[in-house]
């Protein structure tokens, strides 16, 4: 069974912009690979300019699952987590990645911050 998350940031508009990750979405895999290897702006653009993500190499390397972007647009966070376990934000104020996990599994109304 996977442990789905979506990647992505808040834009300007308050809108939610994420790329779906399949495998190993939990805060100690997918958490400590995003803030090793991918904690730059740019990073972020490279990342969700892809395809889905089947996994993380333990390098970073993100293993896509196709060609082409595959971004989803969302109204806020609660949208942006329906469906995953776990979602992770860029912030580009503060150039750190911030982890929510949900709270109720059907259709959750709160998020709990995670550190990473």
């Amino acid at each position: 069974m996977s442990t789905r998350a979506a990647i992505g940031y808040k834009a300007a508009d308050g809108k939610v912009v994420t790329i779906y990750s399949h495998y190993d979405g939990y805060p100690s895999h997918v958490g400590k690979i995003l803030k090793e290897f991918h904690s730059s702006d740019a990073a972020l653009h490279k990342l969700i300019s892809g395809s889905h993500i089947r996994n993380f190499d333990h390098d970073g390397t993100a293993v896509l699952f196709g060609d082409g972007s595959c971004t989803e647009t969302c109204d806020d966070m609660i949208d942006a987590i329906q469906g995953y376990d776990y979602l992770y934000l860029w912030s580009f104020t503060d150039q750190k990645w911030t982890c929510f996990a949900r709270d109720g599994y059907v259709k959750p109304t709160t998020l709990r911050e995670i550190e990473l």
